[in-house]
């Protein structure tokens, strides 16, 4: 049951922050046009500010909601843990939201972004390790741009250990948490190389929406 919550609180921080980012430079594209035709300000310093301040939004909300909802389902009830687990939920939702900006930035339409959107997103939940266990091969390298992919893992490494017993009072005694079927594609060991990810792809997809946007901004016309 812990395992599907996490996989279910990836998903749900992961489908809000893009869908709360993704409309953002659609709905302000003829505002920004208009302005930045007059030179009001530069192009740089408007995306720094909007990426900032809807980041205030993607870090309270995960923030208040996990400080509620760690407590009531039995996840390790340490100071460390939590922390851990809070900041994974954090990243997942900052690059979330980085992606949602690179899609409405790359088709600045309000209709076809969300579009762009719910087909990536949908994308992202196959390959995310949970549902669909084997991938087809012309598939698989999906998971490895997916932030839900790198996201569940990491927050399954934080919660479990592979050297933690399970089913200690069954016939066979106890046995490793590696070897239970849950974990059987996930090394429980380690965790930097997922954190990586998740902080280049949060660099990454920034870089694009801003190129992405300048692009489109230079062409409309209106």
């Amino acid at each position: 049951m812990q395992i599907g919550l996490l996989f279910y609180v990836c998903i749900f921080w992961t489908s809000s922050s893009i869908f709360g980012a993704v409309y953002v430079f659609p709905f302000e594209k003829y505002t920004l046009v208009k302005e930045r035709k007059a030179d009001m300000y530069r192009l740089s310093a408007y995306y720094a500010c909007s990426t900032l301040c809807d980041m205030i939004a993607h870090v309270t909300y995960p923030t208040i909601f996990m400080s509620i909802l760690y407590f009531m389902v039995g996840f390790k009830k340490t100071l460390q843990c939590f922390s851990l687990t809070l900041l994974v939920i954090l990243l997942i939702a900052i690059t979330s939201q980085g992606a949602g900006e690179m899609f409405g930035a790359a088709v600045m339409s309000i209709r076809r972004a969300g579009n762009v959107a719910s087909l990536i997103l949908m994308l992202f939940l196959l390959t995310g390790g949970y549902y669909v266990q084997n991938i087809p091969e012309f598939m698989q390298w999906l998971k490895y741009i997916s932030f839900m992919y790198h996201g569940f893992r990491l927050l399954l490494k934080v919660q479990y250990s592979g050297d933690e017993l399970y089913e200690c009072e069954s016939i066979g005694g106890c046995r490793p948490l590696q070897s239970s079927p849950s974990f059987d594609t996930v090394n429980l060991k380690g965790g930097w190389k997922e954190v990586w990810m998740l902080l280049g792809m949060g660099v990454a997809y920034r870089l694009l929406a801003y190129i992405c946007l300048r692009r489109k901004i230079s062409q409309c016309n209106i």
